[in-house]
């Protein structure tokens, strides 16, 4: 793995009085939940693994956003992405970023006296750093690069008489899977999803993906190690968790579970019980104000997530909230979405037309995975996924489901409502848009000054 090496000395931070944990949120890139603990056989992941033995595993924890930018805004803000901001991603050319006056969750840990840093992957702001309330940051991608950054980082944490948040993201398991020469992995097999194909290239492309989820569990374990080493452990919420769904057809970039079905995984020994979990329905948007709370800092009224810190203690009895609410801004060829699920239902609303998956999806196909250029993706896709898990029946049209498909609408309007969603203003304007329009403005005649970008 990385080039850190580690010293011996055993930190103040671990003699700490103050009551206030230290808190580790490990996030990776497009992986949903293909993790030995979510039952994926095939896949090497031990250290992940243990965190669940160790912990809590949430089985029906879904992201706000399946693309990595508005979904990482929506976790560390509380706030669903059309309210912060970052409704698409945050590098060029889209440029999209946090509203004036939005707070991500190191403001809030650094107001109540905690240290602050980062280390790798922070994708919820084109500029990390101070802009996002860390007292330190050092970009890496690979997860060598990340754990060569952070583990020093973590060293000198634990020299402080104070906590700290810590907060640390790969590039993997994004595609390109062979990342910087890491080999695929089908010693235990391969395992294909259901709504794939099984063909020679698309068990070529999953075994290369589970040879990414194995390069990222040994850096993962690297830093569970550094945590027993610095006798960090028992005072330490570590958090593990992926952005959204994995980096393939009719789930990343989409509204369809696979696309924002993300693990979550939450170890507090002493706090949080050893092999427990959780079905309960929780959105990403609920991460911000449930770390406030368990660390117990104090939790801002205006957050749109909800607190599941009772049901980490193992003392909640009722449902967190009845639905999950999802948005996608337009990349490419996919097209502006929404979509309300519930225990039962999803209702997705698409808002421009663009081409439409086929199912099940042929990775041999022309147009990666079976994409149809002849048919426009409908207005509203209704689907019960007791009897349709995979969500292949669209009953939007169906008489039977007529009640049902109005009162998701119903839901899905207010949310939208609540949360300001400028797609019920008209077509959503990119930042790219607005400096464009800036740009033509100021733009002087020919010879004179120019602010134009070439």
């Amino acid at each position: 793995m990385g080039t850190w090496k580690p010293q011996t000395e055993v930190g103040r931070n671990s003699m700490s009085e103050s009551g206030h944990p230290n808190v580790i949120v490990f996030v990776t890139h497009d992986t949903g939940r293909h993790f030995g603990c979510y039952g994926i056989d095939t896949v090497h992941s031990p250290n992940i693994d243990r965190l669940a033995d160790e912990g809590m595993r949430f089985d029906r924890f879904f992201a706000a956003s399946p693309m990595c930018s508005p979904s990482r805004a929506a976790a560390f803000s509380g706030l669903y992405p059309q309210a912060n901001g970052v409704m698409g991603l945050v590098h060029a050319p889209w440029h999209w970023r946090y509203n004036d006056g939005v707070q991500h969750l190191s403001h809030y840990f650094r107001a109540a006296g905690y240290r602050t840093a980062a280390a790798g992957i922070v994708h919820e702001s084109h500029t990390p750093g101070e802009s996002l309330g860390f007292d330190e940051y050092q970009r890496g991608a690979h997860a060598d690069d990340v754990m060569a950054a952070g583990l020093p980082m973590l060293e000198k944490l634990a020299t402080e008489d104070r906590p700290f948040y810590l907060q640390m993201g790969t590039f993997q398991t994004h595609a390109p899977f062979d990342f910087k020469g890491v080999e695929p992995d089908s010693e235990h097999g391969v395992y294909l999803p259901p709504q794939y194909v099984e063909t020679e290239r698309a068990r070529g492309e999953f075994a290369a993906f589970q040879g990414s989820i194995r390069h990222v569990d040994a850096a993962f374990g690297e830093l569970l190690a550094a945590l027993d080493r610095l006798n960090l452990t028992e005072n330490t919420l570590v958090v593990f968790t992926v952005d959204h769904g994995i980096d393939f057809p009719r789930a990343k970039a989409t509204l369809y579970d696979p696309g924002l079905s993300v693990a979550l995984l939450m170890r507090w020994p002493g706090r949080i019980g050893a092999g427990s979990t959780s079905d309960a329905l929780l959105s990403n948007v609920d991460l911000t104000p449930t770390l406030l709370e368990l660390a117990g800092v104090a939790v801002p009224a205006d957050l749109h997530g909800c607190s599941f810190a009772d049901l980490c203690r193992g003392s909640h009895n009722g449902p967190v909230r009845d639905a999950v609410f999802g948005e996608h801004t337009a990349v490419s060829t996919v097209p502006d979405t929404r979509c309300i699920r519930t225990e039962r239902w999803k209702l997705i609303r698409s808002f421009f037309p663009s081409r439409q998956y086929r199912t099940p999806i042929d990775l041999d196909k022309p147009m990666k995975g079976g994409i149809s250029p002849e048919v426009s993706t409908p207005f509203a896709e209704l689907y019960d996924l007791e009897k349709d898990p995979l969500e292949f029946s669209n009953l939007a049209c169906e008489p039977d489901h007529a009640d049902t498909l109005r009162e998701l609408n119903g839901a899905l309007l207010s949310h939208l409502r609540d949360v300001n969603d400028p797609i019920l203003d008209g077509p959503i304007r990119w930042p790219y848009y607005e400096e464009a329009i800036a740009d033509l403005m100021t733009c002087e005649e020919p010879g004179g000054p120019t602010s134009c970008e070439c």
